[in-house]
């Protein structure tokens, strides 16, 4: 498995939010951050990260041993995007891949009809479809 600032995401976002500022927030370390952002502190449901970038010591000017890693959000109640960045040990990415955890299984919630598995299901019942059309003509 990848690194998290080993991915290449598509494109790009832009940090905060494009219609005010102040809607993007630096943290120094992980702690600081997950006392603001973290599950206890919020509901994923209304406070989604839809993207991540993270970027290795060399892209940030960092020590070698820490990365930095942007969190994209989607505020759903208030309409408006958000984002916090945040420098993390590299001994410490298990811990940011399962705080991200939960934001990903809800993005799978709302893209379900997606899913490879459910594809399959479609796939299945379209080919038991045409088998039952064929064999009637």
């Amino acid at each position: 498995m990848k690194h998290l600032w080993e991915v290449d995401h598509p494109y790009y976002m832009n940090e905060g939010n494009y219609f005010r500022s102040g809607d993007h927030v630096e943290y120094k370390n992980l702690d600081s951050f997950l006392r603001d952002w973290g599950h206890d502190a919020l509901d994923i449901e209304y406070n989604r990260i839809h993207r991540f970038d993270a970027y290795d010591y060399a892209e940030r000017n960092l020590r070698e041993s820490e990365f930095e890693i942007t969190f994209y959000r989607v505020i759903q109640r208030k309409g408006f995007c958000m984002s916090q960045s945040v420098i993390v040990p590299k001994e410490r990415e298990s811990e940011v891949i399962e705080y991200l955890r939960p934001f990903y299984e809800q993005e799978r919630k709302i893209w379900e009809p997606f899913t490879s598995e459910r594809t399959e299901q479609i796939q299945k019942v379209q080919n038991e479809v045409q088998n039952a059309l064929r064999a009637k003509s």
